[in-house]
């Protein structure tokens, strides 16, 4: 599977960087991850799976990549979309 392309939406602030938005193959979109910056290691970034909570207040993502390595693949495709962004004027 790969990443055919990477958009970002939102305004950076503190640790929210930006919503994220992945088309996988030019065939499915996987909308409203978050990249936010980690608050135990600085400057590192982590992408959040979208998720909703359940009557109990519990956390529920709302999907999830099973494979590691396709977790990888995105992640790797939104870093990299992401430096780009920031190193353009």
């Amino acid at each position: 599977m790969t990443v055919t392309e990477v958009r970002f939406n939102g305004s950076k602030n503190k640790n929210f960087l930006a919503y994220v938005s992945v088309v996988l193959g030019g065939c499915l979109v996987l909308r409203d991850m978050r990249l936010v910056l980690s608050s135990r290691d600085p400057g590192r970034k982590i992408l959040i799976m979208p998720e909703r909570t359940d009557g109990d207040g519990n956390f529920i993502e709302v999907y999830n990549p099973i494979r590691r390595e396709l977790r990888s693949v995105i992640e790797n495709a939104v870093f990299s979309a992401w430096q780009r962004q920031e190193s353009t004027p």
